[in-house]
């Protein structure tokens, strides 16, 4: 888990669309927990919550194995937008906070190759991770009501 620290936004121009674009960058504190074989590392998917009000909680999975520049690809043109995907559609934690009534969309916001010990319920790989955002892929996420009990609540 971690917490988001602060919020930024910077003006920049997209290589992939040719349009003026702006990017909102998050800080992070991180809380480690236990490590993997250094020599394979696993790779941190870091996603955040945010409310109507902005207001924001983070959340992080290990997977096992190492991401590379494709694999990264291949998860950003799977999600809405590069950004936007449901957790409870493949099996990550549901973030909310409890007087909100949408729990829907989160926000990716990178992957990081990690020593810490793989945390996915599930077992997978990152590649197997991406295999299934590709399934859904970029225009198949649909509205998604979590379990109050499994939801992952903020601050």
């Amino acid at each position: 888990r971690f917490e988001v620290q602060n919020t930024f936004e910077k003006g920049g121009w997209c290589n992939t669309c040719d349009k003026e674009v702006t990017v909102n960058w998050v800080d992070i504190a991180e809380e480690p927990t236990g490590r993997a074989d250094a020599k394979t590392g696993n790779t941190r998917f870091l996603y955040i919550y945010r409310d109507d009000m902005n207001f924001k909680v983070g959340e992080s999975v290990i997977f096992k194995g190492q991401a590379d520049a494709e694999l990264e690809k291949r998860i950003l043109s799977a999600l809405k937008d590069e950004t936007e995907f449901i957790p409870g559609h493949v099996g990550v934690p549901v973030l909310g906070f409890e007087e909100e009534d949408d729990y829907s969309w989160h926000e990716f916001v990178k992957l990081e190759t990690t020593t810490m010990e793989a945390n996915d319920e599930k077992g997978r790989s990152i590649a197997e991770f991406a295999d299934e955002l590709e399934k859904i892929g970029p225009d198949g996420w649909e509205k998604y009501t979590p379990d109050p009990e499994t939801m992952v609540p903020g601050h």
